[in-house]
């Protein structure tokens, strides 16, 4: 699930954002003391700690819960240069801008440990915060649906991140969750180029994804087939500056680099390099320093597999729990929107339900 915001849409609740307590689990004989370190099982989701105030007199307090703290599920690998993660998003996070129902993002927040913070502070540039169904998790007997953010760049939006010796490096590994159906040629997604010097991962020619690398006279470009992962579907690509390029489960296509020092002083930019702006769907961008080994790499793509594109099972209603309520005659009554259902995998679930007139 998505982190957990104050006040969910009714429709939301237990299904896009987690509830407190229900969709929590206690950690036994844990307190803010001992837990030190948080089990491999808990990545991807939230730790939230109580707080009960008690007298000596030994009456006790309202316990009071603390907010969310979200826990990345990103395997833990030496180099960690990037990592801008759109579930760490909210529409209630202070760096997204609530406009007319629609949240749009000033900045996307670093949470490598160095601050390279995504920023757009023009309001017209901002881009969408939005979400997407991932599929179904099963916890303790009952289904949930899992959800994803992404951030959509519609051809006008784009995010900088200012220069920074951290992300200025001649060698290292890029992996971007995205999608689009686009077909032009020479757009960024992200990019950090000059005139004589940097990198560009996008489209390379007409209806065709790629990765450049430019070193003064020097350009080098590693390519998918035209139409690769240009359906409107989510995929995942990895990058190197050694100069590889991979997208999913295809195989890897090598190109030799003969592009000296690609290192230069330019901001990294994402869906837009100066005036030419991409539309893509973006959810998450990591960068590492340096290439890294084969099995470093194929467990930072199992772990956006696993995220984005899980392998869960279709889950349909078998029935609706039967509900029963009370109501006064002579004053207003509201049916509610989310309801208890038996699921054809054996679980319960929370499910939003229409009520007809009649």
């Amino acid at each position: 699930n998505s982190p957990m915001v104050e006040n969910p849409l009714e429709i939301e609740n237990g299904s896009v954002f987690p509830r407190f307590p229900e969709d929590y689990s206690l950690i036994p004989n844990t307190n803010s003391v001992n837990l030190t370190n948080i089990q491999e099982t808990y990545a991807g989701r939230h730790v939230v700690y109580t707080v009960t105030p008690a007298s000596q007199s030994g009456k006790m307090g309202i316990t009071v819960p603390s907010n969310p703290l979200f826990i990345s599920g990103l395997p833990v690998i030496d180099g960690l240069a990037l990592h801008l993660d759109a579930s760490m998003l909210t529409r209630e996070s202070n760096t997204v801008n609530n406009v007319s129902g629609h949240s749009y993002v000033q900045q996307w927040l670093d949470i490598s440990g160095n601050n390279n913070h995504a920023i757009q502070n023009t309001s017209s540039r901002q881009p969408e915060l939005l979400n997407f169904k991932t599929g179904y998790m099963v916890v303790s007997d009952m289904t949930y649906e899992t959800y994803a953010n992404y951030l959509r760049f519609d051809g006008s939006k784009g995010l900088t991140i200012n220069h920074d010796s951290s992300i200025n490096l001649d060698s290292f590994t890029v992996f971007l969750v995205a999608r689009s159906e686009s077909t032009d040629t020479g757009k960024p997604i992200v990019s950090k180029m000059t005139d004589t010097r940097g990198w560009q991962l996008g489209w390379t020619n007409s209806n065709q994804l790629g990765f450049q690398i430019k070193g003064y006279s020097t350009t080098d470009t590693v390519s998918a087939e035209p139409g690769v992962a240009l359906d409107n579907e989510w995929h995942i690509l990895t990058a190197t500056t050694d100069l590889s390029l991979k997208i999913d489960n295809l195989p890897q296509i090598d190109v030799a680099r003969s592009a000296g020092n690609i290192t230069n002083t330019k901001a990294i930019t994402i869906g837009f390099d100066g005036s030419n702006y991409s539309t893509i769907d973006v959810a998450e961008v990591i960068i590492y320093n340096g290439t890294l080994s084969t099995d470093d790499a194929f467990k930072v793509n199992m772990y956006l597999k696993e995220k984005y594109d899980p392998d869960s099972q279709d889950v349909y209603i078998y029935a609706l729990k039967p509900i029963t309520d009370s109501a006064v005659i002579g004053e207003p009554y509201t049916l509610p929107s989310i309801v208890r259902a038996y699921m054809t995998n054996g679980t319960m679930m929370d499910v939003p339900v229409t009520w007809s007139e009649n």
